[in-house]
Order: C-alpha cells, then structure tokens, then sequence
C-alpha cells in the first residue's frame, strides 16, 4: 500500500553498517516510554561533508518507502521489516 511513497520517520538507530559512503541502518521508529521499538531498514548515501552516523543517534529520515526487506538474525530466524531509501537524515 505505501510502496514509493515519501515518509518521513525520526527514531533511534540500533545498527549502522557502513561500506565507504553507502550505509545500511535499522531504526526503531516508535517512541515509547523508555526507548523506541518498530524497526525500519535504512538505506542511505553519506553526501561530502556529512557527519558519520553511529548506534544509538537520533535521527529523522526523509525518503521513499520500498516494501519489505528480510534478512536472517543471530539466531537463524528470518526477519522481515520494512525499507526505506533514504534522500536525507538529519541527525537530531
């Protein structure tokens, strides 16, 4: 339904995965009492200048919603979450 549609998520970012420029990030988005929770997949090229991004920054993400993404946990178990390419991040 919201497939290459525009969003717009802040959150917390629990892992960055960083090859040159091209990062890969999940973010819980939620905000609940204490700490955040839903998790987003993040996928986002670094511009000249901008400033790493690291575990546990707050960030707002501007970008186009991409389905779903899965990946295999720790633990062996798929997961699936949703994927945002990423334009912008603004780190809060």
């Amino acid at each position: 339904k919201y497939m290459y549609t525009y969003g717009k998520y802040t959150g917390e970012s629990i892992q960055v995965l960083e090859d040159g420029n091209e990062l890969q990030l999940r973010i819980n988005i939620t905000q609940e009492r204490y700490g955040y929770t839903d998790t987003i997949f993040v996928v986002y090229t670094l511009k000249d200048g901008e400033s790493r991004l690291l575990e546990n920054d707050i960030v707002t993400v501007y970008g186009m919603n991409m389905g779903t993404i899965s990946y295999e946990s720790v633990l062996g178990a798929t997961v699936t979450i949703p994927c945002v390419y990423a334009e912008y991040i603004d780190l809060n």
